[in-house]
């Protein structure tokens, strides 16, 4: 029997430390235990299993979710990965009237023959008693319908449990709220949580990109390098927006998971990012009839680039390095990767120079026909560049751009010219003077 993965494990970053091809199982056996099997909310769940345990070198994985509901309403409410045994923690949002169910997994493998192991246990029912009280564990959403590329808030409590923790919305295609049957990921965002567990976050409805690419020889030089830009793909229809909440542990509780529904997509597209000349400067422009634009740019010459496969060889041919995805905005001011909002800003809040940090911010008014622009100059002659916009507030009637990427390559057009010292033209022939010779003796 092929159970469903526990997909939303790996895209919160809890993945697993290696690939399987799924041979059949032989050693691991359906020995798995559940400790308790019924409690109120909070109540901690042990899962372990005498042959989900490494021998030797052999590499050992055992992912677990827990599932409340019936279907087709069934929820995620937690799920882990670890090795040996896993605790799963039952939110206080779950109701005690719903069932609840316990699904795991383990993946063996044994990297010096390359052989793998892999079996689904047989669920285990878990009985959600009466007495946690108010939920404290609970989030909301600012607006539940959008376009591609608009955004919403999301507030909320990860709860005491989680003071300083770790937090994270994600946006899967779908209706199923169990984070297993999804085609799109339409967005994501992630922060800290306050001391008492609260937090306050944004996401944007995008998954635009831009990607750097590096291609090697077999002699490990570099043959070239490009961007490559991956416009906004979010199809309209109903989406699953997940809330994470973690620690340090690999242990994750979920808030309720809630529906969102993207009704078209804003003109994302509108916007360009173009080098000027054999120049070292960059201009992106656009056109935007929500207010203000808001943006920044990134860059990496040529030599950090490459230093970044140098570090990592193993990455070769390593093409596809990301760089800039969709940033979060907090507060009106960019936040997050690539242009954290602490990093970007200077003493006194003024915006730091691209070609002394690397990055920069901007903000410009739209002419009356809506077009506008922003430039920039890099501090190399050979690189990479990225530009990002908001037209307006993505919060609101705004919308985030498809980020821009843009090679950088000024070419040496400097003309040598050599200086030939004048020579002195010999004298000219005397003129001749008619005569007669005379001759002694």
């Amino acid at each position: 029997m092929n159970r469903r993965r526990i997909a939303i494990v790996l895209a919160l970053g809890l993945a697993a430390p290696f690939a399987l091809t799924a041979h059949a199982a032989g050693a691991l056996e359906q020995d798995l235990v559940a400790t308790p099997t019924s409690g109120p909310v909070g109540t901690t769940i042990t899962l372990t299993s005498a042959t989900c345990v490494g021998t030797g070198d052999d590499e050992v994985g055992m992912e677990a979710a827990l599932y409340v509901g019936t279907a087709p309403d069934q929820q995620i409410a937690a799920s882990t990965f670890g090795e040996g045994s896993v605790e799963l923690t039952v939110p206080d949002w779950v109701d005690p009237d719903q069932p609840a169910v316990i699904e795991a997994s383990c993946f063996t493998f044994d990297p010096e023959t390359g052989d793998d192991d892999s079996i689904d246990y047989d669920p285990i029912p878990f009985d959600v008693e009466p007495g946690g009280g108010t939920p404290v564990q609970v989030r909301s959403f600012s607006r539940t319908e959008l376009l591609a590329g608009q955004g919403l808030g999301i507030t909320g409590s990860c709860g005491p449990a989680f003071p300083n923790g770790f937090v994270q919305a994600f946006l899967a295609s779908g209706t199923d709220q169990t984070a297993q049957d999804y085609s799109t990921i339409a967005g994501y965002d992630f922060g800290l949580t306050e001391a008492d567990g609260s937090f306050e976050m944004s996401l944007i409805a995008s998954n635009a990109a831009v990607y750097l690419n590096a291609s090697f020889d077999e002699n490990d030089d570099l043959v070239d390098i490009s961007t490559e830009e991956m416009p906004l793909d979010v199809p309209p229809g109903d989406y699953t927006l997940y809330v994470a909440c973690a620690g340090e542990s690999q242990s994750v509780q979920y808030l309720q998971p809630g529906t969102v529904t993207i009704t078209g997509a804003a003109p994302t597209d509108g916007i360009d990012l173009t080098v000027d000349g054999n120049t070292r400067n960059i201009t992106l422009a656009g056109t935007c009839d929500q207010g203000d634009v808001t943006g920044g740019f990134e860059a990496t010459s040529l030599q950090e680039f490459v230093g970044q496969f140098d570090a990592a060889p193993d990455a070769r041919p390593g093409q596809e390095g990301l760089l800039a995805e969709v940033p979060r905005k907090a507060n009106g001011v960019l936040a997050g990767h690539p242009l954290p909002a602490s990093a970007v800003r200077g003493p006194g809040g003024s915006l730091r120079a691209l070609v002394d940090d690397g990055y920069s911010e901007f903000a410009t008014q739209p002419g009356a026909d809506g077009a506008w622009s922003a430039g920039d100059t890099v501090g190399f002659d050979q690189g990479l560049a990225v530009g990002i916009a908001y037209c307006g507030d993505p919060l609101g009637d705004g919308y985030f751009y498809d980020p821009q990427g843009v090679e950088v390559d000024v070419e040496d057009t400097t003309t040598t010219t050599v200086t030939v010292p004048p020579t002195t033209p010999p004298a000219p022939p005397a003129n001749a003077v008619a005569g007669r010779p005379t001759y002694a003796g």
